[in-house]
């Protein structure tokens, strides 16, 4: 794998690396394809995937834009993920993504642990 240097921060990373090993923006080769994912399915609204700060909102929106939607170092929203996901694996995925932003850390991983006990039960009982 090829080598890549950080747009935030300037290191040079192995190529084995997705994000950073100093400040955590994530390897523009990568972005660049979640990025066009995301476009085919969203217009690019309040993310940058290249390591730069998400882009605020244009105003305070705490119904469709909350502060901590965007907190994730990607500034991508996880509902862009998430909505193409069953109901327990998609909130499965959100606590994680989401996790210790609103409350305690260990209690966001146990409600995802939660959820994913309650998808294994359903596929356990031969749900699809």
């Amino acid at each position: 794998m090829k080598n890549w240097q950080c747009a935030r921060c300037d290191v040079e990373n192995t190529g084995a690396l997705t994000h950073c090993r100093e400040c955590g923006a994530m390897d523009p080769l990568l972005a660049d394809k979640i990025e066009k994912t995301l476009d085919s399915v969203y217009p690019p609204a309040h993310y940058d995937l290249i390591g730069k700060a998400p882009m605020p909102p244009t105003s305070h929106d705490p119904v469709n834009h909350p502060a901590h939607y965007n907190s994730h170092p990607s500034g991508v929203e996880c509902i862009a993920i998430t909505e193409h996901m069953n109901f327990c694996i998609g909130n499965a995925v959100k606590y994680l993504w989401r996790a210790g932003e609103k409350g305690s850390l260990l209690e966001d991983i146990k409600k995802a642990r939660w959820y994913i006990d309650r998808e294994i039960a359903r596929l356990e009982r031969g749900g699809r």
